[in-house]
């Protein structure tokens, strides 16, 4: 039965007019039947009333062809005109898991230890997520992480060893839940493992092709705690400081130079410092349906920053045909302040510095300018 389509959103209208400019309104319907794979496409008549955003009624098999041809040539289908967002995506199959890294505490026996930013995140994505809607079920699971691990790590071994863990039985889909890890690969080892399967690479590969990401990590690799990561290099000896008072870290993103961070290493002894860190924010629809996603900070504080920053992913990617879906991404810019000891730091403010976009890129089609005709 046809479904009536209303008025759509801005750049809909124009963005069919400059397809049918480069192609006439019956070369663009079968250059839409060409990427469907039941070959359904639309009749000239009725693109030609979509570009001059008249009502038309559309059958659904010509819905999905226009919503198929959006997505494979522009990079956004017909969610992008009534978007679902990215926590929406995440309560749609009623079961969430958030994976949270824990450590073992020194001297503590069985005791484990988490994060103090990695539980407020999580208690934030949580908060998002027990809005009013429909009921969830969601569980937390420790991603556990022993210090005799971290340079334990290889991409061609560590699958065994993970096996039989409980969270990286998740990552496997024996459930059909969506995943959220908490936490860098500095303090989750499931968010290695995600962000490697969203981006292509392989997991805990020091030596990994950075130039195939859109942002890495820079930390220094002196300390005990940082892992064997295909996201982050050393911290190049240069912008290291000679006193052992401040930490350093980095951020790289495909088009810009590193943003620096330098943050107190211990007691502020009364002076306040404040700073600047980031987190970055990825998600993913598997093939299977499921919401990955993956908020990952430069550091603690900026992890918690990007949690926050969650309602800024607008539109949730989709799989198609069975695929892995593009990545969705952004960053968020986060302010830090410490005046006494390390327990006393706070997290004073929040912004998108980079904001939603896929990755890899779109292939754009030329703009044509605006105004000329169509040949019909």
């Amino acid at each position: 039965m046809p479904t009536h389509m209303p008025p759509l959103r801005v750049r809909f209208a124009e963005l069919i007019c400059e397809k049918a400019s480069m192609l006439s309104y019956k070369g663009l319907s079968e250059e839409i039947k060409k990427y469907h794979p039941r070959r359904k496409t639309i009749e000239r008549r009725k693109l030609s009333q979509l570009a001059k955003k008249m009502p038309v009624s559309l059958t659904l098999d010509e819905l999905d062809a226009l919503d198929t041809y959006l997505y494979r040539t522009e990079g956004f289908g017909l969610e992008s005109l009534f978007p679902e967002h990215v926590l929406k995506s995440l309560l749609r199959p009623g079961k969430v898991k958030i994976l949270l890294g824990t450590r073992p505490i020194a001297g503590g026996g069985r005791i484990i230890g988490v994060s103090k930013w990695d539980m407020l995140a999580m208690a934030r994505v949580y908060n998002y997520m027990m809005q009013p809607g429909p009921t969830v079920d969601v569980d937390i699971v420790d991603v556990h992480l022993e210090d005799r691990m971290l340079t334990d790590l290889d991409p061609d071994t560590y699958e065994q060893k993970f096996a039989g863990a409980e969270w990286y039985q998740v990552l496997k889909g024996s459930e059909n839940a969506s995943v959220v890890s908490i936490g860098s690969s500095r303090s989750s080892l499931a968010s290695e493992i995600m962000l490697a399967e969203m981006f292509g690479i392989r997991p805990f590969d020091l030596n990994s092709d950075k130039t195939k990401l859109p942002f890495y990590f820079y930390w220094d690799f002196r300390s005990p705690y940082v892992p064997s990561s295909s996201f982050a290099c050393d911290v190049p000896t240069e912008m290291r400081r000679d006193n052992q008072e401040e930490e350093v870290f980095g951020l790289k993103l495909a088009d810009r130079d590193p943003f620096w961070v330098y943050r107190p290493a211990g007691d502020c002894r009364g002076k306040t410092r404040k700073w600047q860190t980031f987190g970055v924010i990825a998600a993913q629809r598997r093939a299977g349906g499921q919401l990955w996603v993956v908020i990952a900070g430069l550091t603690a504080v900026g992890t918690l920053g990007a949690a926050y920053q969650l309602l800024a992913m607008e539109t949730a990617p989709r799989a198609q045909l069975g695929q892995n879906s593009p990545v969705r991404w952004c960053v968020a810019s986060v302010g830090a302040e410490q005046t006494w000891a390390f327990e006393s730091r706070q997290m004073k403010w929040q912004d998108i510095l980079v904001s939603p976009q896929l990755w890899p890129p779109p292939t754009a089609m030329q703009r044509l300018r605006r105004g000329r005709p169509p040949n019909v």
